[in-house]
């Protein structure tokens, strides 16, 4: 530090100097000034980043005492007159970081410490956490209504942030504004890292606001983090709808953080006008003219559906995606739909007409049919047995007619020889046992059946799968469903390239074209890129279904299928019944953040980690 401080005064000289000589040469002052202040703010940025980095090898007073220093420093504006807007956002997002891990050390309270001094050093936190705070508003504003300040698109604005993400630039910037894109991308970056700063902050208050993991707080400090809790929550969002309007999609990574700020129980209580906060991110969320960057977090804004608040809240996103992207979230949907209530189906019920589809209804039945139906006999009675023993007779009753129209059915279109072979020779047993209206569904049947089901329950003639080819039920997929192994697109003329349907009937959206056929699973929805880049020509289609299968000798005995796709290739799909595989998707979400987060770490993403 007093190596940066001895630069410094040398910074100084170098500035009289300069002045001296711009009456002689005024482009001397021009371009020697910004490239200096450039140098200075990589002087301080340089000691911020040692400080952080060696934080745990050196004591905290030390630490308090070189981060307060360093304010000091940034507090000098006079080492950035006649700076650049870039320059000048650069430096106050660095004096907003140096503020901000002030606060954050000051918060920190050590062993024996009286009471006074920790509601001294709180009260000090949270006036450096002001400060940053204003410093980053003053960032994210920087250049506005400077040369730079013409419009630039939402495609211009993420290509320049993805180059800086491709040579490893940090959130904030070196000031180097090169046209409209450079610097939207510039007060982009600045808003995310204001939303990152004001994360912190909430979850910082949340400790100060909470006995139990902190010193308590007098009441004074707890009126003053009610506000202030307040204040963060908005700046977050309006930052953050700000960024993703601009065409910045990092800006998505708070999505679910701000959704669930201002949809978390008991914040009617803590945020006064957090209805008011929670109206303006569903308006701005669904208002978005390029929504793809929320794609990344469908299965989160799907979750919140299961409780009023957060389903409207989460609801104008939802639609939004659906109208333009249905594919993303219709499978998402069928998964969600059984575990609403009245009230949330009720809510969810235009959601619901955008993505329905028949052909895709006929698709998921079909592969539902590749599950064994001893495997899904045992599924029911575990499902049934859970809701009967909650007192949910309604949804026990509506799973039991579910099971037997759809797998003890032995007339219904589509299903194989095996699935037939099993309907025909234990619809009777289950009938008896429940009634065909399932009046006979108690806890004492569901408990016999369940314990005596491998003796109850017949299994279907082996020879009757093998069909005139001679081998195994498990090898073919006409076995289990004919629809599948008949199975060819139509229509799929009409299926690419068509504009998602936005229009209303009634007050109520019609279905999305684009859901009359199935795209191959894949990453193509992944909130990372904009998936209309791809064109009509870059979306493939599953054309068909290969008639052999491979069936695995695992528990749940998944199968091993090949289709054939628009673009002319073979793909091999995985179809497993019975489980849900939503929290795999949630682990490989994780998986992803922890790779982000390492990406845009220097010396982890220098070793490759």
């Amino acid at each position: 530090f007093t190596a940066a401080k001895d630069l410094l005064k040398a910074w100084d000289a170098e500035r009289s100097h300069t002045r001296a000589m711009s009456t002689r040469s005024p482009v001397g002052n021009v371009q020697t000034l910004p490239q200096s202040s450039a140098y200075v703010l990589a002087l301080l940025r340089f000691k911020l980043a040692e400080t952080v980095t060696h934080g745990s090898s050196v004591s905290p007073e030390y630490k308090e005492s070189v981060l307060k220093a360093l304010l000091a420093q940034m507090s000098k504006h006079d080492h950035f007159e006649g700076a650049s807007h870039g320059v000048l956002r650069a430096r106050s997002l660095l004096h907003a970081f140096i503020a901000s891990q002030f606060a954050g050390a000051l918060w920190r309270t050590r062993p024996g410490m009286k009471q006074e001094s920790v509601e001294e050093r709180r009260r000090e936190a949270m006036r450096l956490d002001r400060t940053a705070l204003r410093e980053f508003r003053i960032a994210s504003d920087s250049g506005a209504d400077g040369p730079d300040s013409g419009a630039a698109s939402r495609a211009d604005v993420h290509a320049a942030l993805a180059a800086d993400a491709d040579i490893g630039l940090d959130m904030d910037d070196d000031g180097d504004d090169d046209g409209p894109a450079a610097a939207a991308a510039g007060r982009a970056r600045a808003s995310i890292a204001l939303t990152d700063f004001c994360m912190r902050a909430l979850q910082r208050a949340e400790v100060g606001d909470d006995p139990a993991r902190g010193s308590a707080s007098t009441p004074a400090t707890l009126s003053d983090l009610a506000g202030w809790r307040e204040e963060l929550i908005s700046a977050a969002l309006d930052r953050t709808l700000a960024a993703l309007h601009a065409g910045a999609a990092d800006a998505a990574d708070h999505v679910p953080s701000l959704l669930r700020w201002v949809t978390a129980p008991g914040m009617e209580r803590a945020v006064a006008s957090v209805a008011t906060l929670r109206a303006r991110l569903a308006q701005g969320l669904g208002s978005l003219e390029a929504p793809w960057p929320l794609l990344r977090w469908v299965p989160q804004l799907m979750g919140a559906l299961h409780s009023p608040v957060p389903a409207e809240a989460a609801l104008p996103a939802l639609v939004a995606l659906a109208r333009r992207y249905p594919q993303a979230l219709y499978f998402q949907l069928q998964l969600t739909l059984p575990a609403l209530g009245q009230r949330e189906r009720t809510l969810a019920d235009p959601l619901v007409r955008i993505l329905h589809s028949e052909p895709l209804e006929r698709l998921v039945h079909a592969f539902d049919d590749l599950t064994h139906p001893e495997l899904r006999a045992k599924d029911f009675l575990r499902e049934v047995s859970a809701r009967i023993s909650t007192g949910d007779q309604a949804g026990a009753t509506s799973l039991w007619k579910n099971f037997r129209d759809s797998v003890l059915d032995d007339n219904r279109q589509g299903i194989g020889r095996y699935v037939q072979s099993f309907a025909r020779t234990n619809r009777a047993s289950f009938i008896n046992a429940f009634a065909f209206d399932g009046g006979k569904l108690t806890p004492n049947v569901v408990s016999d059946l369940r314990r005596n089901l491998s003796k109850k329950l017949k299994p279907p003639d082996e020879s009757s799968g093998r069909g005139g080819s001679g081998l195994s039920a498990n090898r073919q997929v006409a076995s289990f469903s004919t629809f599948l192994a008949n199975y060819h697109r139509s229509g799929a003329g009409e299926a690419l390239g068509v504009d998602p349907i936005a229009a209303l009937t009634d007050g109520f959206p019609t279905p999305a074209a684009g859901l009359d056929a199935l795209e191959l699973p894949g990453s193509q929805y992944d909130g990372r890129s904009d998936p209309d880049a791809r064109g009509a020509d870059g979306i493939p289609w599953v054309d068909s279904v290969d008639g052999l299968m491979l069936t695995m000798s695992s528990i749940r005995m998944p199968k091993a299928i090949k289709v054939r796709t628009s673009d002319q290739r073979e793909h091999r799909l995985l179809v497993k019944g019975g489980e849900d595989l939503r929290l795999d998707q949630r682990v490989q979400q994780l998986f992803g953040v922890f790779n982000t987060a390492l990406a845009r770490d220097a010396p982890a993403a220098a070793r490759g980690l």
